[in-house]
């Protein structure tokens, strides 16, 4: 197999290798606009205008942060996965406050019935 297809074949790997990195990754990345400059001196971007790149943000195991780029193709379906994630741990936050202020309530209630009838 020639170089040129292996640049071919490791592309076609690697289309949806983000997306399903999002969707497996234990904690949910922040997707972050990161603008960057090409280097071309005729370009927009030496100007000042620069190209917008997107990439996943976290933070490692190490407390270092981490980041991996988010191709053009696969930046809807990515923002759509990590909005959704978002949404869920959110929804997950609030049920879990819900159901510890309720508990709270119950155990307020048991104690002042604890204190009413007595042992």
């Amino acid at each position: 197999m020639a170089p040129s297809q292996w640049i071919v074949l490791w592309r076609r790997e690697a289309v949806g290798a983000t997306t399903e990195f999002v969707n497996t990754f234990p904690k949910t990345p922040a997707l972050v606009r990161h603008p960057v400059r090409c280097g071309k001196p005729t370009c927009h971007c030496a100007r000042g205008e620069r190209h917008e790149s997107w990439r996943l943000v976290w933070r490692g195991p190490d407390g270092n942060q981490r980041h991996r780029y988010v191709r053009q193709a696969e930046l809807e379906q990515v923002r759509e996965i990590v909005t959704s994630r978002a949404n869920a741990a959110r929804e997950e936050r609030r049920m879990r406050a819900e159901a510890a202020a309720e508990l709270r309530m119950l155990m307020r209630l048991c104690r002042d019935l604890y204190r009413e009838f007595g042992r």
